[in-house]
C-alpha cells in the first residue's frame, strides 16, 4: 500500500508544512529464498511518532536495520534527511547517523562501563567537549528520561526498565532529530511498558524529535503513535493514524489488534489446514 495520505500534525507539536525525514521507496529484501521485504513503501514525517508493527516475522526489524544501515535492500530506495543513504560514501553515511540515535532492545549497554560512561560514549567519540561539559551533559539525558539511581552503576547493577532509561540517554546524547525504537517495551512489566511508553511521548513533544518505533506492543503503540504502519509477510498491509486502525474493518489488522484467537492470522494453523501442513499436502 502506497503512503500516500497526508500524516496529521503530530499532538504536541505546531502546525507546519510536513517535511518528510524517512522515505521508504519500493524496499525489496531476501534472505536466500525468503522474501522478507516486498514493495514496503513508508514516509515519516518530521515531529511525528510512526509505530510499525506486525507478528513474528513479519519483516519490522528487517525493515529498521535497513532504516539504520545495518542492511542493503535488493532494490528500492531509503532517503534519512532528504538523503539517499544507499548511495552515500561511509563517511557520509557517519554523518547521517550522527543525526539520529537508536534504542535497541536490550539497551546494548556496554558491561564494562558505568551508566555515566555509556551516556557520555558517543559524545567522547563526536563531540569536542571538557570532560566537565560531558560530566554535566550526561547528568542532564540522565534527568530527561527519568534516571533515579547512581549513575556510577553498571549495567549488571539495574534493572531491565533502567536499562532501557539508560540507552534512551544514550540515544539522545548526541541531540538527534531522529530515533529509532526497536521493541522498547520488550521484556518490561506492565508499569514499566507504561513509563517507557510515556517517557517516548514526553520526548517527541519536548524535543520535537522524529520518531520511528518498531513494536508488536499494542497498548504502547496507540500511546505512542501520530501514525501506524502494519506489516504482514513482508508487505505494507495499511497505514493510518491510532483511529483509523481503531476503527479497520480489515480482517488481517482487525485480528492482530485485538489479539484474537480467531481470524485469518491463525486459520492456516487450525483445522484441515494444520493437518496439511502437518502432512506435507498442497
Amino acid at each position: 500500500m502506497p503512503d500516500t495520505a497526508p500524516a496529521p500534525a503530530p499532538s504536541g507539536a505546531p502546525t507546519r508544512a510536513r517535511e518528510p525525514i524517512v522515505e521508504v521507496i519500493g524496499l525489496e529484501k531476501s534472505f536466500k529464498t525468503q522474501r522478507v521485504l516486498r514493495n514496503v513503501n513508508l514516509t515519516v514525517y518530521r515531529g511525528e511518532t510512526m509505530v510499525i508493527m506486525g507478528g513474528s516475522g513479519c519483516g519490522k526489524s528487517t525493515l529498521l536495520g535497513h532504516l539504520v544501515g545495518f542492511h542493503r535492500p535488493d532494490s528500492g530506495s531509503i532517503r534519512i534527511f532528504g538523503r539517499d543513504i544507499l548511495r552515500l560514501a561511509t563517511w557520509e553515511m557517519d554523518e547521517v547517523k550522527k543525526r539520529f540515535g537508536i534504542l535497541f532492545q536490550s539497551g546494548a549497554l556496554y558491561n564494562s562501563m558505568t551508566i555515566a560512561e555509556n551516556v557520555a560514549l558517543p559524545m567522547r567519540e563526536h563531540a569536542a567537549l571538557d570532560r566537565d561539559i560531558i560530566d554535566m551533559m550526561v547528568k542532564m539525558k540522565l534527568k530527561m528520561v527519568g534516571w533515579t539511581k547512581p549513575d556510577s552503576l553498571k549495567p549488571s547493577e539495574i534493572s531491565g526498565g533502567m536499562k532501557k532509561r539508560a540507552g534512551l540517554a544514550r540515544a539522545i546524547a548526541l541531540d538527534p532529530e531522529l530515533l529509532f525504537y526497536d521493541e522498547p517495551t520488550a521484556g518490561l512489566d506492565p508499569i514499566a511498558s507504561a513509563e517507557i511508553a510515556q517517557l517516548i511521548v514526553d520526548l517527541r513533544d519536548k524535543l520535537r524529535v522524529t520518531s520511528v518505533v518498531v513494536t508488536h506492543d499494542m497498548t504502547s503503540a496507540f500511546h505512542i503513535a501520530d501514525r501506524m504502519c502494519y506489516l504482514h509477510l513482508g508487505d505494507v498491509r495499511m497505514i493510518g493514524t491510532p483511529e483509523e486502525f481503531r476503527k479497520t474493518d480489515d480482517p488481517l489488522v482487525r485480528q492482530f489488534i485485538d489479539g484474537s484467537l480467531s481470524g485469518p492470522l491463525t486459520a492456516a494453523t487450525t483445522g484441515e489446514d494444520y493437518l496439511r501442513d502437518l502432512l506435507g499436502e498442497e
